[in-house]
């Protein structure tokens, strides 16, 4: 039986069309949640795969990381959820 993703059908699709892009992002926003709330090993860890950490509230993180690295930090066994921001773009003035 196959396991349910760890980035969702809306974050998965926003990641491919990130990397489609003509000028892609250095950095993308995420949401993770853990198992339980992450050790500072777990925090280390991300950390080496180029995360900063924004927001820590137990077994969720806010992290902006290198785009190439998202699955890096989806592939640890302690992520057990994400999601992937979407950017805001500041509208046009006339």
């Amino acid at each position: 039986m196959p396991t349910k993703p760890k980035l969702g059908a809306p974050g998965r699709q926003r990641l491919e069309h990130l990397r489609g892009e003509l000028v892609k992002p250095l950095r993308v926003s995420m949401l993770l949640r853990g198992a339980s709330a992450f050790s500072p090993e777990q925090i280390e860890m991300l950390k080496g795969d180029g995360a900063t950490i924004r927001t820590r509230a137990g077994a969720v993180l806010t992290i902006d990381v290198p785009l190439d690295a998202v699955e890096r930090v989806l592939d640890h066994e302690f992520v057990v959820a994400s999601e992937l921001s979407s950017p805001l773009y500041p509208e046009g003035s006339d």
